[in-house]
């Protein structure tokens, strides 16, 4: 496919995020906002599975639990993040933002920061938010449950400004958001399905 010209708008695309992104046209993105797969390894997630059949659903759709992009190859993963990432900063706009949201993962016993494959992006770290979930989909019973991820907020421009003087409050009923502005630790508990 080529290069689109202008930025598509009120459109939805189905296909995966590097067969899409390659075609917006550079610098042309004010925000990206996403939270990728995390890899997981599918006996430790939960899931609803159909008796008798290896397949389980997720938010109404039914797939394959060896077919749902999980367990690659640990290298793979990181590769196919940093290239997503990639993607993202040729069409960020010079003061563009990034959010992405991911969690620190256990491979093979050992902790793997999401820190590995953003610093080869050429992006910069500008702030790290704290979601406190509140909860966890993850349910390995030989570790603390992680109910935490963080979004990262990146940018082509290491000293980029997130907000500019205004006064934005989180609304969460029961937490304190630390007064007037938002802090870097916010509690968003998903809904359920």
């Amino acid at each position: 496919f080529d290069r689109w010209q202008t930025v598509p708008r009120n459109e939805v695309f189905c296909g995966s995020a590097d067969s899409l992104l390659w075609r917006l046209p550079r610098q042309s993105i004010d925000i990206f906002w996403f939270s990728p797969p995390y890899n997981l390894d599918d006996k430790f997630r939960p899931g609803n599975y159909e008796p008798g059949k290896n397949e389980k659903t997720q938010y109404g759709l039914r797939f394959s639990s060896k077919g749902d992009g999980t367990k690659l190859p640990e290298l793979v993963y990181q590769a196919q993040q940093q290239l997503i990432l990639s993607l993202c900063y040729e069409s960020l706009k010079q003061t563009g933002l990034l959010f992405y949201s991911h969690k620190v993962r256990l491979k093979d016993g050992v902790s793997i920061n999401p820190r590995t494959w953003i610093d080869r992006t050429g992006l910069n770290v500008v702030q790290e938010i704290i979601w406190n979930r509140g909860n966890t989909a993850n349910g390995d019973p030989r570790r603390l449950y992680p109910a935490y991820e963080t979004i990262y907020i990146l940018s082509k421009q290491p000293a980029i400004k997130i907000r500019d003087g205004l006064s934005l409050t989180l609304s969460n009923p029961g937490k304190s958001s630390g007064g007037e502005g938002l802090t870097d630790v916010w509690y968003l508990p998903p809904k359920t399905y």
